[in-house]
């Protein structure tokens, strides 16, 4: 696959199956033998298992819209780099609906396979930036605030020892 190609593969995925809510074009993008590799959701496998959280991330998050705001690709490397937004309106993995908005910001960078079928080809398999870890720069007037509160509120060591 060109690096084009690559671009749209991963363009239809969030476009197509997490904005749109296509679960059906799962199984044409991603390869029977899907594994994700993630520690939010471990053991995650195969078309059914990517369907399933998918769902269960739209019941949360019903608006939910991703952005790609740049891509990088290299014969069959890609980066992708996007924002996504929603409202937290339903429970997930434990968490009660907050009724927050969020856009977080994240990369992307799908494993493509070099032989096999097109499905294999075409799984969006990575990893997200790493948990708890802030961005360097906060993405909402919101975040911004908060970063400086925190900032303000804490003593200093001339404060700590009186």
């Amino acid at each position: 696959m060109s690096a084009e190609d690559n671009k749209t593969l991963a363009w239809r995925w969030l476009d197509e199956v997490w904005n749109k809510g296509d679960l059906s074009l799962i199984d044409e993008l991603i390869a029977p033998n899907y594994v994700l590799h993630d520690p939010i959701r471990p053991g995650l496998k195969g078309r059914a298992g990517i369907k399933e959280s998918i769902a269960t991330f739209r019941a949360a998050f019903p608006d939910i819209h991703f952005t790609i705001e740049a891509q990088i690709a290299e014969g069959e490397q890609i980066v992708s780099r996007y924002i996504v937004q929603g409202t937290h309106l339903g429970p997930l993995m434990g968490i009660p609906a907050t009724g927050k908005q969020g856009a977080p910001s994240s990369e992307r960078r799908p494993r493509q396979a070099r032989k096999s079928s097109p499905a294999q080809k075409s799984s969006p398999v990575g990893k997200s930036s790493p948990a708890g870890k802030p961005d360097p720069e906060p993405q909402t007037p919101e975040a911004k605030q908060t970063q400086q509160q925190k900032q303000t509120q804490q003593p200093t060591n001339q404060e700590k020892s009186s």
